[in-house]
């Protein structure tokens, strides 16, 4: 169900006019990871008190939001594990892209697939592995696109407290280091830096405009969110 996927030749001659996102071979979870999950899907349910039942809402422009990425999740390996109760995909964001950036660039890591709820007041998206896609990718598109290694993140900032092998007697401070990470985009909803204007616009025609930085579309043919 999670590696069903298909990709969509646009005509030739065709121009979107913006820079097709680099689709990622080698990304492994890291703690501290953020991901960012993209499309139209339902982002807020408001309590109707005639009917007393939620009502969905669907967003006039393409929405994003940064999400965390979980380490060791009870998931299979064909999968990637991110979100939580406050920020995450919903029905309608379904073969939508998970991304993550790196040294300012936009990579796609992942195809949003479907959501569920382990115990109470938790939820997990779940979106396909790109990486375990990408010769198929590369063989059914005639080697026109082919995955990337993900870049090593040059943020990161070295340690905090340098590992000292000669401490002073009686000194307190440890020689352990203190590595920090720098957080690669703010939680806000937000549209995605270099989405071009027409994804600005109401999105009464958004099959179209759902190009996204993306030429390379992945669909899941069994989807949690249809």
């Amino acid at each position: 169900m999670l590696d069903d996927i298909a990709v969509i030749e646009f005509p030739e001659g065709t121009n979107l006019n913006i820079t097709p996102v680099t689709l990622v071979s080698d990304y492994v979870e890291k703690e501290g990871d953020k991901a960012i999950t993209a499309g139209y899907g339902i982002y807020k349910w408001n309590y109707d008190l005639m009917s007393e039942t939620f009502i969905p809402e669907r967003p006039e422009v393409l929405q994003n939001a940064t999400v965390p990425v979980h380490v060791n999740a009870p998931v299979k390996s064909t999968v990637i594990a991110t979100a939580n109760l406050e920020k995450h995909s919903d029905h309608g964001d379904s073969g939508g892209p998970l991304m993550i950036e790196r040294n300012g660039k936009i990579y796609q890591i992942g195809v949003a697939s479907q959501s569920y709820n382990p115990h109470p007041g938790i939820l997990i998206n779940l979106a396909t592995r790109l990486s375990l896609q990408c010769d198929w990718i590369t063989k059914v598109t005639k080697y026109e696109i082919k995955c990337e290694k993900l870049p090593d993140d040059l943020n990161t900032k070295p340690p905090v407290n340098p590992v000292t092998s000669n401490p002073q007697p009686g000194s307190k401070k440890t020689n352990k280091p203190t590595t920090k990470r720098t957080s690669n985009v703010n939680g806000s909803t937000t549209l995605l830096p270099g989405t071009p204007q027409a994804l600005k616009k109401p999105a009464e025609n958004s099959s179209k405009r759902f190009a996204f930085n993306i030429l390379l579309f992945l669909f899941i043919g069994i989807l949690f969110f249809a």
